[in-house]
């Protein structure tokens, strides 16, 4: 009866130990499990000479070896500078000197975008299906499953990639011709080339030799077996050339860079320039991805401390008080979308689908402009404002679930459309050339719509402007109709600026500020 009693006592006294300790663990499963998920554990892992690294903010950073990066970093390297980052144990990428690179991630879905230079990539193992790895330049994008080799930007118009163990899918940009792919096996080298004019990709293949690779890539061969193994293997290449000579190779490359920029009076970086690198008008962060929260300026130092800063976010608790104020999260930056972006290149209605399903609110600059020449839809809740111009061409239609406000100096032009005739002589489309809108749609002071789309007699829902939700033409604002404008059931028209053209076919709906100008079927 002691025994037991006693027994009974100690568990009583264990019982709060036992507990804590599987609330510990299971704590610490979940934490591992979502970070495991997450896929986002991107390191800085080593550098070698002058290497920059910039925040989402372009806030310059301290470097040091380990250090865990976030999407929207941009890192740079100068002569005879290296820089290796692991995106996990089974993705390493190095940076080539006089380079410059920005990654972009969320969860477990990764783009590298290569603004100049050179960069190696070795995936050691195959991407699962929940998994994707882009690296992308302004002539092309490569998917990337599990292989190794290098991608080169030559300049603005020119990139390549080379691959020398497994097989990548390479297409190239849209250059409003509509883009191209292209399989690239291991020991090829896939060259994308846009023309000056932008109207015109071209794509070549050719057999990757040993005097093509270059000394950055080839001393990664040279102390990595189970690589040398892989690409002996995949592409034939002789792998023991490439490693004896990899120290030479690296020199003469080195010597070379140096002489040409002597010799281009230091002149580096040709390609950000290129529109999909330029930075936006306003600080909205990366393009693709975003993960690091916007912070006002006001929340940067004024000057630099004279300890080290802190140069990344941690989420791990510190013994000691930071010794500035950090201008990153103390804790793991949200996964959620920026609300803004601002578009600063020519784009088509695909890819601004494409931002917003990543940002709430899309502005496209002056002098930038979208084209619709498919079906696009701009979803509930999303915003879009247009200082550039929108057309609707070809078979183009656009659906307006959402907000979409023509901003000063803001166009929306819809083509004329193709009409035939029937069998019984009426008058039909044989193309879309349709606007719809179901959400608001805003022409404000400075802003423009021109309606060239017409609808066969009668034809509902043909009309080139479709309305059942809301039209405003504000004052200063103007809305040019020399086609068809249908106004149905729930819709409404409010026109406080100028209408010109052709009378609203009103089926339903209400008008105010045209009534001269409105027909009841």
């Amino acid at each position: 009866m002691i025994c037991t009693k006693t027994r009974f006592t100690l568990f009583r006294k264990l019982l709060p130990v036992l507990l804590a300790v599987v609330l510990v663990f299971g704590l610490c499963g979940r934490a591992f499990a979502a970070d495991s998920a997450a896929g986002t554990d991107m390191r800085l892992t080593t550098t070698q000479g002058t290497v920059t690294l910039k925040n989402i903010n372009g806030k310059t950073l301290s470097v040091r070896d380990g250090m865990k990066l976030y999407s929207g970093y941009t890192l740079s390297t100068g002569a005879k500078s290296y820089a290796y980052v692991t995106l996990d144990s089974q993705k390493v990428i190095k940076l080539d000197a006089n380079s410059s690179t920005e990654i972009r991630a969320k969860g477990s879905k990764l783009e590298i975008m290569v603004k100049s230079g050179k960069l190696f990539f070795n995936v050691k193992s195959p991407l699962t299906s929940s998994e994707s790895m882009n690296i992308r330049t302004s002539t092309m994008v490569t998917g990337i499953r599990g292989t190794s080799g290098y991608i080169s930007v030559l300049d603005t118009n020119t990139s390549s990639v080379a691959i020398t163990d497994g097989q990548v899918q390479v297409e190239s940009t849209d250059t409003g011709a509509g883009s191209q792919s292209v399989t690239v096996q291991a020991g090829q080298t896939a060259s994308v080339a846009v023309q000056q004019n932008g109207t015109e990709t071209t794509i070549s293949l050719e057999n990757l030799t040993v005097e093509s690779i270059p000394g950055f890539v080839a001393v990664e061969l040279q102390k990595d077996e189970d690589l040398q193994q892989r690409v002996q293997e995949s592409s034939g290449l002789p792998v023991d050339q490439i490693i004896e000579s990899a120290d030479q190779r690296l020199s003469a490359d080195e010597q070379q860079a140096e002489d040409e920029m002597e010799s281009a009076g230091f002149l580096t970086d040709r390609v950000t320039q290129a529109p999909i690198f330029r930075e936006p008008e306003t600080n909205t962060g990366s393009d693709y991805y975003p993960e690091v929260p916007q912070w006002p300026e006001s929340s940067e130092p004024s000057s630099e401390p004279s300890s080290e800063p802190s140069s990344e976010p941690s989420s791990e608790p510190s013994s000691e008080p930071s010794s500035e104020p950090s201008s990153e999260p103390s804790s793991e930056p949200s996964s959620e979308p920026s609300d803004s972006y601002t578009v600063t290149t020519d784009i088509t209605i695909t890819q601004l689908e494409s931002y917003l399903t990543q940002y709430n609110k899309v502005t496209v600059s002056a002098g930038v402009a979208v084209t619709v020449n498919t079906t696009g839809t701009i979803p509930a809740g999303k915003e879009v404002i247009l200082n550039g111009s929108l057309s609707i061409t070809s078979n183009g239609k656009l659906t307006n679930n959402g907000s979409l406000t023509v901003g000063n100096g803001g166009l929306i032009t819809i083509e004329q459309n193709t009409a035939g005739t029937d069998g019984g002589g009426s008058t039909v489309n044989q193309t879309n050339h349709l606007l719809i809108n179901n959400g608001t749609l805003t022409v404000s002071s400075g802003g423009t719509v021109v309606n060239n789309s017409y609808a066969p007699y009668g034809a509902n829902g043909s009309c080139g402007v479709n309305n059942y939700g809301s039209v405003k033409i504000e004052v200063g604002g103007s809305f040019t109709n020399s086609g068809d404008f249908c106004n149905y059931t729930g819709g409404t028209l409010d026109v406080s600026g100028t209408w010109s053209g052709s009378s609203v076919t009103n089926q339903g709906g209400t008008v105010s500020g045209i009534n001269t100008l409105v027909e009841n079927p």
